[in-house]
């Protein structure tokens, strides 16, 4: 991949990374809601995987090191719930939101070794799919 394509992919990733770790924060810790009708059973344990799947995907593609993104995201999963439940009005922590959390965190190293594979290179340098530093 030329250097140039390669800043730019960076750049979009770095990009992607910020938005999807502010909207991470802020549906984490913002006050609840009115606690409106749901569209289903189990919406928001859907967007608990999903706040932690969009942080822990980019962060991959960047060259974070995996066990080290995978153990903050769990903390910090295990941590939101606990602020959640205990300093956050019209918030509860549930041991549910945790699980959910965590397959999100599972959803998220999947889908940057998804891009990895599919894209048929390391978008954040030159080490292959299967070398030591992708299955981190």
């Amino acid at each position: 991949m030329p250097q140039r394509s390669r800043d730019s992919a960076r750049a979009v990733l770095w990009t992607l990374f910020a938005i999807a770790l502010v909207v991470h924060l802020l549906g984490l810790y913002l006050p609840g809601g009115t606690g409106g009708p749901a569209f289903f059973e189990g919406e928001d344990k859907l967007g608990h995987m999903a706040i932690f799947a969009v942080v822990v995907a980019p962060a991959l593609l960047l060259g974070f090191p995996a066990r080290l993104v995978c153990v903050l995201a769990a903390a910090h999963a295990a941590l939101s719930e606990l602020i959640q439940h205990t300093l956050i009005p019209r918030r509860s922590g549930e041991l549910l939101d945790f699980v959910a959390d965590c397959v999100g965190v599972l959803v998220g190293v999947l889908i940057a070794r998804w891009v990895r594979l599919a894209s048929g290179r390391f978008i954040a340098g030159e080490d292959p799919p299967g070398s030591a530093r992708f299955r981190r």
